[in-house]
């Protein structure tokens, strides 16, 4: 919940919408320099990526080996921003350890000693994005499917400390747990959660009855406990997702990255897609670890919570004009009328 979470002032906001620019004073022969002395080889051909992004203005090029490589540079020096990069190795590591693809981080340069502003230097994943398979359904499920069955060898394999998003000053020393920021889940599950509801009100997303119910759902986050948490990705778009050479699922972009219940992950998953969807989810989780039965109704509570944050999302990033925009309201009807009738079938 990062894009709806994040405290920064409307100019820094602006710039983030922009989405592609590149940050300020950005020179690609300087920024060619820098990943010379940053990475220890030069990348001649380094020329900026046509892709979406948010936090970053991106860059593709080669090694001189021919290895294809991404750089990403902050396109701004914000707190909540910047503590992402710096964490990138940690994760890549971490997920390593837990059988979880991710791109390798070869390096990472905050010093601003080149340039003004922050980049790292990651491989570049050849293969796939998950969402080129969207008008197969039948293969694309399929897909779905192991992408939860890495979430849960994720959340098996890379245990934490803390909730919600990382600090990265606790994991300055390679032996130290990823840590949250936030003492409990509840803090963390809570932390703007009024505001995000008078910011749907007054944007008119919401009436004052709908804007009621909500209220009274998200008081029921404060009752959950007993969470152990563990590494959850936060931002499992289908954009976010590629296929390997082989098949195999690699995570991308883990600047959501967070401390937490893996049954939120899960649902963070689910926001991304038609309920026609949601049982393939938790197939594939399955296969690697068991859900509750019991937490059907954590898991719609989870929906509703993040559902709320991203039409703040899209409100604060001018997205609430996209044709989309409609259909992605309607999954907060989705999770109140789940939460006020009969539990999930499938949870």
């Amino acid at each position: 919940m990062l894009k709806s979470d994040i405290d920064a002032p409307d100019e820094i906001v602006a710039l983030l919408k922009q989405g592609r620019q590149a940050p300020a004073g950005a020179d690609v022969a300087a920024l060619r320099t820098a990943v010379t002395a940053a990475a220890g080889f030069n990348a001649g051909d380094l020329r900026p990526f046509d892709g979406p992004a948010t936090f970053h203005a991106v860059y593709e090029g080669h090694a001189p080996d021919g290895r294809a490589i991404m750089v990403r540079a902050s396109v701004t020096s914000h707190e909540d921003v910047a503590c992402a990069m710096g964490l990138n190795d940690r994760i890549h590591s971490a997920c390593a350890s837990a059988a979880v693809s991710t791109p390798g981080q070869i390096a990472c340069d905050m010093t601003h000693e080149h340039v003004s502003y922050d980049f790292e230097v990651v491989d570049r994943i050849q293969g796939t994005s998950l969402n080129r398979l969207e008008p197969q359904e039948d293969a694309f499920r399929a897909r779905l499917a192991d992408v939860s069955e890495a979430l849960a060898r994720c959340h098996l394999g890379v245990p934490t400390q803390g909730f919600g998003l990382l600090d990265p000053r606790a994991a300055m020393s390679p032996d130290a747990p990823l840590t949250g920021t936030c003492a409990t889940w509840a803090a963390y599950l809570g932390n703007h959660a009024e505001e995000h509801i008078h910011i749907l009100r007054d944007h008119a997303e919401i009436d004052g009855e709908t804007a009621s119910r909500i209220t009274e759902r998200f008081a029921e986050l404060s009752d959950i406990d007993g969470v152990s948490p563990c590494l959850l990705h936060g931002d499992t778009t289908a954009a976010n997702i590629m296929l390997d050479g082989s098949g195999g699922i690699v995570l991308l972009d883990w600047e959501d990255a967070l401390s937490g219940d893996p049954l939120f992950d899960l649902a963070a998953l689910a926001t991304f897609h038609p309920v026609e969807r949601h049982p393939h989810i938790f197939e594939g989780y399955r296969r690697m670890r068991p859900t509750p039965r019991d937490q059907a109704r954590v898991y719609w509570l989870y929906f509703l919570r993040i559902s709320v944050a991203k039409q703040v999302h899209r409100i604060r990033f001018g997205l609430n004009t996209h044709p989309r925009h409609e259909r992605a309201r309607e999954r907060i009807f989705l999770a109140l009328g789940h939460l006020e009738s009969t539990a999930c079938a499938y949870c």
